[in-house]
């Protein structure tokens, strides 16, 4: 710690956490390069936390405002670093007075003439773009040069602390989509793509998601692509152990809902026959010839490459859907997770993963429970609920309330949003005739309006109420028992409409009207923040890196 920061903690009343910060051995640098995850690791209460990211935020607004560039730091660090390097692998003299034979370098050992990055007052992508590739190409210079030094354990480490940074970097922030089967999780991440056929969606009421999807953007073509991980054959046969002992009439103490899950899963399967079959002849060969990647020792992934995204969603039903009216054979009880790429998403999910789970509240145990062991992996959750049941039905408000507490205890959820579905599925006559509006100036009004525009006019009151009414009861149940947290930083609602965003013939809504658009936003404003804070990040470290090279050689060149 130095006195900056000593001076800043003391400025600003947070005197308490110096030896925390102490311990952390935070200097200026560091201090200006904090984020919300550090803030939660030193300052662990939210109240205080709060305060404290406000003043770091004004600090940092002050520092650009001065043209204080981080980005900058590469350029004037590169340079050093590359001399200490090359007065490292210079010729040097043995103790016996002979000159060491010099090591060879690659012709990339003299870096070219890098550009001076100053941040601007608004940063843009193409900047953020131009600041990466400076930090790409020192790191692989000097990484290259690094090869051609004798192995030490320092060089070791340096190589290492290079290859973990370039990993680090491809790390993305995971947005976590809940609810009950049939809530509407798939067309609303659907229409949030603009392919309404991506995902397949809830259209057979027998039908539902059985396995995680993960959705992200396909920056390498413009291919629609799906990668399937299956289980391990191991694991298939321990399941299929497991779901006969449940079946077995030997068992006195039977649960029909786990019969029920472990029929379903065989005869998806193997049919209606598997059940009464054998381990020995379940396991055979013969069913796993259509999904040779399930056979292989390494269980390679399927891909699957589509040019469009209605040929992908029906050539990957058969391994992410529950459907009893599906002819072909079910392999979802054989997959782990699909990973779905999709092109042209950069803006909207290039740092940024749509998890998307089995429902949660089903009869099936093994979806329900997934949902919690994934929740506290989730930066940001969505919590998905039809309009109609949004604040009366328990399974949302049980996911709300664990999210809550992960996002209390500095884990990764920094936000919660509560999205009602199917707001168009109203009946005005109904809706207006209900004790609570009938004769009132709102029914009065409607009622001489033409039936679109009073569908509308209902849609958008039964919206506001939901939103006030959601919000009182999460300040009612939450922020009252935790009276310090803004919950406007925390919690969002949205109510919103996929089919009326996508119907391009006599539509009842507006398209911002759906707040279709508005959930987009928020996710584009996320990518855009990750991506801002993923360059910060990975040039300081290179920063970091390349100063750690000239102090060490500085202290003692023998070292390098």
């Amino acid at each position: 710690m130095d006195n900056f920061v000593r001076d800043k903690l003391t400025e600003w009343n947070f005197s308490e956490y110096i030896d925390r910060f102490k311990d952390e051995e935070i200097d200026k640098e560091s201090f200006l390069l904090l984020d919300e995850k550090a803030f939660a690791n030193l300052i662990p209460k939210l109240g205080p936390r709060y305060k404290f990211q406000e003043k770091h935020k004004a600090i940092q607004k002050e520092l650009e405002n001065d043209g204080t560039a981080t980005d900058s730091q590469v350029q004037t660090s590169s340079t050093m670093a590359w001399a200490s390097l090359d007065q490292a692998a210079a010729p040097s003299i043995s103790p016996q007075g002979k000159r060491k034979n010099p090591p060879t370098f690659p012709s990339t050992s003299t870096p070219p003439k890098q550009p001076c990055f100053s941040k601007p007052t608004q940063p843009t992508s193409k900047f953020e773009r131009q600041a990466m590739k400076a930090a790409e190409t020192c790191v692989t210079q000097v990484l290259e040069k690094l090869k051609t030094l004798p192995k030490k354990e320092f060089i070791d480490y340096l190589k290492g602390k290079m290859t973990k940074l370039r990993t680090g970097v491809k790390n993305k922030v995971l947005v976590g989509v809940f609810g009950k089967t049939g809530a509407g999780k798939s067309s609303l991440i659907n229409a949030i793509l603009g392919e309404p056929n991506c995902l397949p969606n809830g259209a057979n009421i027998s039908a539902c998601t059985s396995v995680m999807i993960q959705v992200e953007a396909n920056m390498t073509n413009y291919s629609y692509e799906a990668e399937i991980e299956f289980i391990s054959k191991k694991e298939w046969e321990d399941d299929i152990k497991s779901h006969q002992d449940v079946m077995s009439d030997e068992n006195d103490n039977k649960n029909e809902e786990l019969v029920r899950v472990a029929t379903a899963k065989i005869q998806a399967f193997y049919g209606k026959d598997g059940v009464g079959k054998s381990l020995k002849d379940l396991m055979k060969g013969e069913h796993f010839r259509e999904i040779p990647e399930f056979l292989s020792p390494t269980n390679t992934v399927k891909m699957i490459s589509c040019g469009t995204a209605s040929e992908l969603s029906g050539k990957i039903a058969c391994y992410t859907r529950s459907d009893n009216k599906m002819a072909v054979k079910h392999y979802w009880p054989l997959v782990k997770c699909v990973t779905i790429k999709v092109p042209n998403t950069k803006e909207l999910l290039e740092h940024i993963v749509l998890l998307d789970l089995p429902g949660t509240g089903d009869c099936n145990k093994t979806r329900d429970n997934m949902w919690k062991s994934h929740l506290s992996q989730c930066s940001s959750v969505w919590i998905v609920n039809d309009i109609q049941r949004a604040a009366s039905e328990r399974e949302p408000w049980m996911i709300l309330e664990s999210s809550f507490s992960y996002l209390i205890q500095g884990g990764e959820c920094e936000n919660i949003t509560f999205i009602c579905t199917k707001t168009d599925d109203i009946n005005p006559k109904n809706y207006l005739g209900s004790p609570v509006l009938k004769n009132t100036e709102l029914h009065l009004d409607l009622e001489k309006k033409g039936a679109a525009e009073r569908k509308r006019g209902c849609i958008q009151h039964r919206n506001e109420q939901a939103k006030i009414m959601l919000g009182e009861r999460f300040n009612d149940e939450v922020v009252k028992k935790k009276p310090f947290i803004q919950m406007e930083k925390i919690f969002q609602v949205f109510t919103v409409s996929a089919e009326e965003f996508q119907n391009d013939e006599n539509p009842i809504l507006e398209q911002e009207q759906t707040e279709i658009p508005q959930l987009k936003q928020v996710l584009e404003d996320m990518n855009e923040r990750h991506s801002k804070t993923a360059v910060k990040d990975y040039i300081s470290g290179v920063y970091g890196i390349l100063s750690l090279i000239k102090a060490a050689n500085s202290n003692d060149s023998t070292m390098v």
